[in-house]
């Protein structure tokens, strides 16, 4: 016997009900946009909740960054006292189970003497991140349209957590990028002198570079920093993939000084060409600022600090970087207008 069919207005009225919960679901990323893990979990049970009329749901996260692996539990106030979370954690744990393959679980079972319908939703492919899971008495759960909304609800929050767990990631490397660049500055600054007699000293620094070249690439782009060496006797010039972006130069194209004089501000060329004159002469540290004229005319400010030594053979090597410091100095120039209106005038 077929199914009796729905009045039209009521299935009208489910229909409208169905388009408004998606609308709400596509609008969480926006909501989620900078938030830790646990708010999104909590804005995504209380959304289900309501949404699909549950019992309960569950959601339990694995593999985050800045945080362990939790469990959450979010029971309908009606049923406060039927299902009681530490009770529906433990079983879910058994029911889960630990083969990430059985992703996706549907069936009716037992919690706390209730029969209840259960879906399980993974966080990931093979529930990377986590899983949810619904619950409800009834015996229809889930209908086509809440399997729907449980699918697009999991998505959607999947690419919450992979957002917060990138912007987790970025904040610990920037974080550990400070925290060795501050160090590494003290020690220059004490142990200059040793670094220079000390050459078995600087190789292994040299080889630790090379290994961290990746990790440093990352910061270099964070910190809008590039790094560079200048041979003088030959002319042969290196630049980290950051400075090429800095001067947004073609990255194939091997630098030369020319090239580099023609995108310094014509108003700055003298300034560099003392630089560079003072450097083949002494080879003493320099450290200056410049404006850069990119293509579409628009002004870089960069800071350059460059460190000369001399090779096993006695060549003379600099080492630097640079820096683009076009917001600084733009905000200190707004801040310069402000004060001086503000100055007490006569």
């Amino acid at each position: 016997m077929k199914a009796q069919l729905e009045h039209p207005a009521d299935e009208i009225k489910r229909l409208q009900r169905c388009i408004n919960d998606l609308v709400s679901l596509l609008a969480l990323p926006a909501m989620w946009s900078g938030s830790r893990p646990n708010d999104i979990v909590q804005t995504l049970l209380d959304s289900l909740l309501r949404m699909l009329d549950l019992d309960f749901v569950y959601v339990g996260l694995t593999n985050l960054v800045d945080a362990a692996p939790s469990e959450t539990v979010r029971v309908a106030h009606s049923q406060g006292q039927m299902f009681r979370p530490r009770e529906v954690c433990t079983f879910l744990n058994r029911w889960l189970g630990d083969d990430p393959q059985k992703h996706y679980l549907q069936e009716r079972s037992h919690i706390a003497d209730e029969e209840v319908s259960l879906v399980s939703w993974p966080l990931g492919v093979q529930r990377e991140i986590g899983v949810i899971v619904a619950g409800s008495r009834r015996a229809d759960f889930p209908r086509d349209t809440e399997a729907l909304l449980l699918g697009i609800a999991a998505n959607q929050a999947l690419t919450g957590l992979q957002q917060a767990r990138l912007l987790a990631e970025q904040k610990r490397v920037a974080d550990e990028l400070d925290q060795r660049v501050a160090q590494r500055t003290a020690e220059l600054a004490a142990a200059n002198e040793v670094l220079r007699k000390e050459v078995a000293e600087r190789r292994r620094a040299e080889d630790a570079l090379k290994r961290g070249e990746a990790f440093l690439a990352e910061g270099q782009r964070l910190s809008r920093t590039g790094s560079f060496s200048w041979r003088v006797v030959t002319g042969e010039i290196t630049w980290s993939e950051e400075l090429y972006r800095i001067f947004e130069f073609d990255r194939d194209v091997p630098v030369t000084l020319e090239m580099i004089s023609s995108r310094v501000h014509p108003e700055d060329i003298p300034l560099l060409n003392e630089m560079i004159d003072r450097a083949r002469g002494n080879g003493s540290d320099c450290e200056y600022e410049h404006r850069l004229q990119m293509s579409n005319h628009s002004v870089k400010y960069v800071h350059m600090v460059g460190h000369g030594r001399r090779d096993r053979e006695g060549r003379l090597v600099y080492i630097g970087a640079a820096q683009d410091v076009t917001e600084r100095r733009l905000s200190e120039e707004t801040l310069g207008k402000v004060r001086s209106e503000l100055a007490p005038r006569g």
